[in-house]
């Protein structure tokens, strides 16, 4: 009974000494690792908006006169100018509602009387928030953070079969630009460029913007994003939330970390078949700040001159010492 007990203790014992191997000792060597083999891929850099809003240009069409109205034209059709979008028929007597009466307060002289048909072409929509008077184009430059936190996504319902004069019964979204307005701390906007082309997903769709403006909002900056693609949600939503690419490029990658400077030169310590380290320089084309992607066997500085660089699978040191640099700096040509 005694060997039986003393077999199953070194079955045990090996069984733990075996795990010990397979899973404990590849990481311990993984972080005794002071190299890395470079292979290409891609870098993004990305930033996480929580907070955005839909700035676009919109009209808000009233009744003339009382009338029975019939809007044949359904919600989130494109339309050109002068097109009819609804029939009114003069007649009765209608009054117009507290819920109107507020939003038309609200709109105040924005809206346009119309008899059924729009001056302007683009997306029909029966509903407004209220905001399309004062949040379009024309404040781009000068709308805050404080005014867009008060805005919400809450809108009227504007169908209906009969309408009171002066009552909105219609609003016509233009066709084109609209604007993604957002803020953020100085070092955030740093990865935004005027120009610049980000890649905006909003809503599970990718859409390609471009930096309009990078302006001060206090001790914020006032980022605004244009947009040319079509989105639903560009002409009935006004709060949203964001994720964007600010840059996207492919070469080989480096840990920021392996970047060292020597002679106002930024590369890596690569090493060479014996295990000299040698310093190489780079040139970064795009990094998220952990990883950068680099160009590959050549690129060319500043001065039009070609530098040999690093190549795929070149071994580079992964975090240099000053002792590492030292010994580089020897092996310069």
């Amino acid at each position: 009974m005694k060997k039986k007990w003393i077999w199953w203790g070194i079955y045990i014992i090996a069984v733990i000494i075996l795990a010990v191997i397979i899973y404990v000792v590849p990481s311990l060597m993984g972080l005794l690792d002071t190299t890395y083999t470079i292979e290409s891929g891609t870098v993004q850099v990305k930033d996480s908006v929580d907070d955005a809003w839909i700035i676009r240009d919109d009209t808000v069409y009233s009744a003339k006169e009382d009338a029975s109205m019939d809007a044949f034209v359904k919600d989130g059709t494109l339309v050109k100018g002068k097109s009819r979008v609804a029939a009114l028929k003069a007649g009765g007597s209608q009054t117009l509602g507290p819920k109107y009466m507020k939003l038309s307060h609200k709109l105040g002289n924005s809206m346009k009387a119309t008899d059924g048909t729009v001056s302007s072409g683009g997306y029909v929509s029966y509903s407004a928030d209220g905001y399309e008077g004062t949040l379009n184009s024309s404040v781009l430059d000068e709308v805050t953070e404080k005014t867009l936190n008060s805005v919400s996504n809450d809108s009227l319902d504007l169908s209906g079969s009969s309408c009171a004069a002066g009552q909105p019964i219609f609003r016509i979204t233009k066709n084109g630009t609209w604007w993604l307005v957002f803020f953020a701390d100085a070092d955030q906007a740093k990865k935004y460029t005027v120009g610049g082309k980000v890649q905006t997903t909003l809503e599970d769709k990718t859409l390609e913007t471009t930096v309009r403006s990078v302006q001060k909002d206090g001790d914020r900056r006032r980022i605004v994003l244009s947009c040319k693609e079509y989105h639903p949600s560009y002409r009935t939503e006004r709060k949203v939330s964001l994720e964007n690419v600010t840059e996207s490029d492919s070469g080989l990658l480096v840990e920021t970390r392996s970047i060292v400077k020597i002679k106002d030169r930024e590369g890596v310590l690569v090493l060479d078949k014996v295990g000299r380290k040698h310093f190489t320089p780079i040139q970064i084309k795009a990094s998220n700040g952990e990883t950068a992607a680099v160009y590959e066997d050549l690129y060319m500085n500043s001065k039009g001159e070609f530098v040999e660089t690093v190549n795929n699978y070149d071994e580079v040191v992964k975090s240099p010492s000053t002792k590492d640099i030292k010994e580089a700096k020897k092996n310069l040509n």
